[in-house]
């Protein structure tokens, strides 16, 4: 009877468990040595290998990368970790609501953004095509350049 008290709105937290490739393991790297300030996440699957590599996710932040790894590993890891790498959409909207609940908008943000980009980057290597193709394509063929 209780159990709608704990889903989220939109697609829920069962859509994430149930099926696609799962999320093995999250690996943070605060890279100084690259850039001020820059996290760098690797998001592991099982997803065995495409080409003979892993199918790894990888994301970036920028700005406080200690809290904002943190914020994955304490947090947002829970609710990853053997989760469905493409349930993308429902990963998302779960955790922005926890973090809004409390009015969290700093280090969560942006470990929320670095988590979007490697699973956007999971779904990509997946269907085998460029993430802005999965994100609805060309807009136009060309850009006009000003001279």
């Amino acid at each position: 009877m209780t159990d709608h008290l704990f889903r989220a709105s939109g697609p829920t937290q069962q859509h994430a468990y149930e099926r696609g490739p799962r999320i093995t393991g999250l690996e943070t790297l605060v890279a100084h040595d690259i850039m001020r300030g820059l996290m760098l996440l690797r998001v592991h699957t099982d997803a065995g290998t495409i080409d003979g590599e892993p199918v790894i996710g990888h994301g970036e932040t920028y700005y406080v990368p200690t809290a904002a790894a943190a914020v994955i590993h304490d947090f947002m890891a829970p609710r990853l970790l053997g989760a469905d790498a493409i349930a993308i959409e429902s990963h998302w909207r779960f955790l922005y609501e926890r973090c809004a609940a409390f009015g969290a908008t700093g280090a969560e943000l942006r470990a929320l953004s670095a988590i979007d980009l490697a699973l956007w980057d999971i779904a990509g290597q997946l269907a085998r095509q460029p993430v802005w193709r999965l994100l609805g394509g060309l807009v136009r063929d060309a850009v006009p350049v000003y001279i």
